[in-house]
């Protein structure tokens, strides 16, 4: 197979008939096994033609070529074998840095959370802090409103007292 040839295997199909069957198949050259293609190659020397005089429509082939086109076949393979064995490789490694790329962002997701509870943990003290600050100071006003209503009602029933007691004179 030439080059030429390769390229077309690859991306066109080939009408393969098999004249006794009247078969028609489509499948890319590449993928038709060689025993099926040597078949409908020799068809016009296994119908009777064949021979060395070339009575076959002009088709004469040797072992010689038969081993060619096999061996170029295998270098075909082989450089699609390689091809695909270097795409492995190259996605193998493209799997391996996302990889780190995520390990790197989690390290960063962990320590921003980390900074984010630390700080919240600051800001959570020094809201209890002003709370209890704030709450010590109201229950002083209220001990103190509470004095002095106490001190109030004493003033007031002192009164009552002094009052009740020039009242009985």
């Amino acid at each position: 197979m030439r080059t030429l040839e390769k390229e077309e295997a690859m991306y066109k199909c080939n009408v393969i008939r098999d004249e006794n069957n009247l078969k028609t198949s489509m499948l890319p050259i590449s993928l038709y096994p060689l025993h099926a293609t040597n078949e409908w190659m020799y068809s016009a020397i296994l119908q009777g033609g064949g021979g060395s005089g070339g009575a076959a429509g002009g088709l004469k082939f040797t072992v010689a070529d038969t081993c060619e086109r096999i061996k170029e076949e295998f270098n075909f393979i082989q450089q699609q074998y390689h091809s695909l064995k270097l795409e492995c490789e190259k996605l193998a490694s493209e799997k391996t840095e996302m990889q780190r790329h995520y390990v790197m962002i989690i390290a960063l997701i962990k320590n921003v959370v980390n900074m984010i509870k630390y700080y919240l943990g600051i800001l959570h003290d020094t809201y209890l802090t002003r709370r209890s600050k704030h709450r010590s100071t109201v229950m002083l006003w209220i001990r103190l409103g509470r004095y002095r209503v106490r001190k109030k009602l004493m003033e007031q029933k002192r009164n009552k007292i002094s009052s009740n007691l020039t009242i009985d004179r």
